[in-house]
């Protein structure tokens, strides 16, 4: 994935040789479409009518291959996806108009703090807040709250922003998924929360964000 041979220098050079070599050939992956993953939903479930269950199992992976399979699994293991003679089935199928309640898994959740755990743990601390502060963030917001030093941070935004994990926007950043976002907030545990909170809102008080922002 983006940013592991980063974060795995032998790896690299290792593949690099056999690429050198005609050994290994690498290719670069793009996430399904929507319309993919409702052809893929049709074609494993047998069955035809799957557009709002695809549209929804498209949005909470980003039509990333393993979450999709992961999220799968998931679901027919707890139960809350069947076969029937139709196809698959939920026991929202009915009364959904979106699929919402359909639960993201925690091995989706799992494989995705793997991955950020793989660049280091100076991107994961810097992550972690950045979490916390709702849809988009500024780096001036994390102040303080990750105990890195300056050139630490600009190190783990490199590699985040390399993984494709955040993108750069205009005077802020936010997460390339909300599935990222959401993985990382539900790790942090209580006590770091109230801190990381208190961090949030200090330094939106002082640099004068809005009562809404801070208030979150």
């Amino acid at each position: 994935r983006p940013g592991e041979l980063e974060a795995n220098p032998v790896a690299a050079r290792t593949l690099a040789s056999l690429g050198r070599e005609g050994a290994v050939q690498l290719l670069e992956l793009e996430a399904l479409s929507g319309l993919n993953v409702l052809a893929l939903v049709r074609a494993l479930s047998g069955g035809m009518q799957a557009q709002r269950f695809a549209q929804r199992l498209h949005e909470a992976t980003g039509g990333n291959p393993l979450y999709l399979l992961e999220t799968l699994r998931s679901l027919f293991s707890v139960g809350l996806l069947t076969v029937s003679e139709q196809g698959w089935s939920t026991p929202y199928d009915e009364a959904t108009s979106d699929y919402l309640e359909l639960p993201v898994p925690a091995s989706v959740s799992e494989a995705v703090l793997r991955r950020i755990d793989l660049l280091g743990g100076t991107v994961r601390r810097l992550l972690d807040l950045a979490s916390l502060a709702g849809d988009g963030f500024r780096l001036a917001w994390l102040a303080g709250g990750h105990a890195l030093s300056e050139w630490e941070q600009a190190l783990a935004l490199e590699r985040a922003l390399s993984a494709h994990l955040i993108e750069a926007l205009e005077g802020h950043y936010r997460f390339s998924h909300d599935l990222v976002r959401r993985a990382l907030d539900q790790a942090i545990g209580p006590e770091r929360r109230a801190l990381s909170h208190r961090t949030l809102a200090e330094n939106l008080t002082r640099q004068g964000g809005s009562p809404e922002q801070i208030a979150q």
